[in-house]
């Protein structure tokens, strides 16, 4: 099926609106990903932020073109009002998910993510953030 598409990717995430300080930053990484069957799980190391943010599990799907994967990063990290990365190795970081279209002519997938925390102790959801991704196989 999809099972080709097993390897290593490199991307590049750029921060939306929602992250004042970081708007239209970009964030390379690096993806180890294995497909079968239609399933997508592997992991991720981002490359270039300013602390080390650990290894972010990968598990997700692609059905023809469409890929959706949530990425889970092993403990939380966010962005202060000044800009400054807070890490919390006490709490797991919460789902960031991808939806995205994969192109065979360019063996690259584009799209949008987002991080929604439903961690709130009042059972609220709410999106933190935004942007856009682009990865492509090696």
């Amino acid at each position: 099926m999809n099972n080709h598409l097993t390897g290593k990717w490199t991307g590049i995430i750029i921060y939306g609106a929602d992250y004042e300080n970081q708007k239209d930053e970009k964030l390379f990484f690096v993806a180890d990903l294995t497909i079968e069957d239609g399933n997508i799980f592997g992991s991720s190391k981002d490359l270039n932020q300013k602390v080390d943010t650990g290894i972010a599990i990968i598990t997700g799907f692609i059905d023809n073109d469409l890929v959706s994967f949530i990425k889970r990063y092993e403990f939380e990290f966010y962005f202060d009002e000044k800009g400054n990365t807070i890490i919390d190795k006490t709490k797991p970081g919460p789902p960031i998910t991808y939806t995205g279209v994969y192109n065979s002519q360019t063996n690259s997938i584009e799209g949008h993510w987002e991080v929604i925390d439903d961690r709130n102790v009042n059972s609220e959801i709410e999106a933190i953030g935004e942007g856009t991704f682009q990865m492509k196989k090696e």
